[in-house]
C-alpha cells in the first residue's frame, strides 16, 4: 500500500504565515491535487490565545473544499 503525502501546516499557522484566505486556498490547491493528510499539531498559532489555529484551519479548509472531504485525514499532533 503506497504512503499518502502529507501538506504540514507549520507554515501556514506560525509566524510569517500567509492571510487565512490565501491558506486555505493552498490547502484546496493540495487536496484538488492527490493530498489527502493535513498534518498539523495543537500548537500551530502565534501564541496561547490562539492555541489549535492550525486544527481549526485544516478543519475549514476541508469542509468548504467541493472535493471528497470523507477521503481527507487531519493528522494532529501534541506538543
Amino acid at each position: 500500500m503506497p504512503i499518502p503525502l502529507a501538506l504540514g501546516l507549520l507554515r501556514l499557522s506560525t509566524e510569517g504565515r500567509p492571510e487565512e484566505s490565501d491558506a486555505v486556498a493552498l490547502i484546496h490547491f493540495a487536496l484538488s491535487n492527490g493530498i489527502r493528510v493535513l498534518d498539523t499539531a495543537d500548537s500551530y498559532c502565534l501564541d496561547q490565545k490562539e492555541f489549535h489555529f492550525g486544527e481549526r484551519l485544516a478543519r475549514f479548509a476541508v469542509e468548504t473544499w467541493r472535493g471528497p472531504g470523507d477521503e481527507v485525514r487531519i493528522s494532529p499532533k501534541q506538543d
